[in-house]
C-alpha cells in the first residue's frame, strides 16, 4: 500500500491547512510505532524528490510519501514512484490524502475516485497518471465565517492554535479509522 500525503515542503508551510495530507502520513508513521509496528525514519528519496517512511502494522507493508515537490507539482512524484515500482493496481495500492475545502474543517470523506476539482495537487496527480481510480482520503479544512480571503491564501495561512488542534484531532481519527482495516 502505497498513502501519498500531499503538502508543501519547508517550514513555512507546516502548519497550514495545505499540509493536511503531510500531517496525515507523518501522524499515521507516529501511530503505528507507538502501537507495535515496525517504521523507518523519514528518508528523502532525491530519484523521487520525496521523503519516504516504511511501515509494516499487522502483517501490512505501508510505503508513506511526502513529495517534495511544491503541491500543485505533486503528480510527477506519483506518477515516478508508481512506475519506477511497477505498480498497476492503483484502486487497491494507492491512497491519495488531501485538504479539501469543499469539507468542513473537522469533517471527512474516504472515496474512490472523488475529488474536489478544484485542488489543482490533485488534479496534478490524476493527470500525471492518466487515473483517477484510487482511493482518496479528503479531509476537511474550511472552517471560513466569510469568503473574503481567496481559498489558494486561505489554505495556506498558518493555522491558530484551536484550529490545530481541530485539525489534529480529526486526523487522529481518520488514522484510528484507517488502521483498523489492518487489525488481526
Amino acid at each position: 500500500m502505497i498513502i501519498v500525503g500531499l503538502g508543501n515542503p519547508g517550514e513555512r508551510y507546516r502548519e497550514t491547512r495545505h499540509n493536511s495530507g503531510f500531517m496525515f502520513v507523518e501522524g499515521l508513521r507516529d501511530y503505528i510505532e507507538r502501537n507495535g509496528g515496525s517504521v523507518t525514519e523519514w528518508e528523502r528519496e532525491d530519484v523521487f524528490n520525496a521523503d519516504i517512511a516504511k511501515c509494516e502494522y499487522n502483517g501490512n507493508e505501508m510505503i508513506l510519501i511526502k513529495p517534495q515537490s511544491f503541491m500543485n507539482n505533486s503528480g510527477e512524484v506519483v506518477a515516478k514512484y508508481i512506475a519506477k515500482k511497477g505498480i498497476k493496481n492503483l484502486n487497491e495500492e494507492l491512497v491519495l490524502v488531501h485538504d479539501d475545502l469543499d469539507i468542513q474543517l473537522g469533517k471527512y470523506k474516504i472515496q474512490f475516485g472523488m475529488s474536489p476539482k478544484g485542488h489543482n495537487g490533485v488534479n496534478d496527480v490524476e493527470e500525471k497518471l492518466g487515473r483517477v481510480d484510487f482511493k482518496r482520503i479528503r479531509i476537511g479544512v474550511d472552517d471560513r465565517i466569510d469568503r473574503v480571503i481567496p481559498p489558494d491564501a486561505y489554505v495556506l495561512q498558518r493555522l491558530d492554535s484551536e484550529t490545530l488542534s481541530k485539525l489534529s484531532e480529526v486526523l487522529e481519527s481518520i488514522i484510528v479509522e484507517y488502521t483498523l482495516q489492518f487489525q488481526k
